[in-house]
């Protein structure tokens, strides 16, 4: 459904570009398929660190604080 949504043709990219659609909408999760987890990553990664990010550090470490928070882990 999101690769018709976005119409890309390659599913990594659609997962990757639909994941940090997702966080900066206020999502703390996403899930993606297990053999797209590591270009995704990547994908997210190399977005931070763009000029014009497209997704900053501090809100992918929001979202993982949370997540990590609603599992009872203690992050301090």
């Amino acid at each position: 459904a999101v690769q018709t949504y976005l119409k890309q043709p390659d599913s990594t990219t659609s997962q990757a570009t639909a994941s940090i659609m997702a966080i900066n909408a206020g999502a703390d999760m996403v899930i993606v398929s297990l053999s797209s987890t590591e270009a995704v990553i990547q994908f997210i990664n190399t977005a931070v660190n763009q000029p014009n990010p497209l997704i900053s550090e501090q809100r992918l470490n929001q979202a993982a604080t949370r997540s990590l928070e609603a599992k009872g882990y203690d992050i301090c």
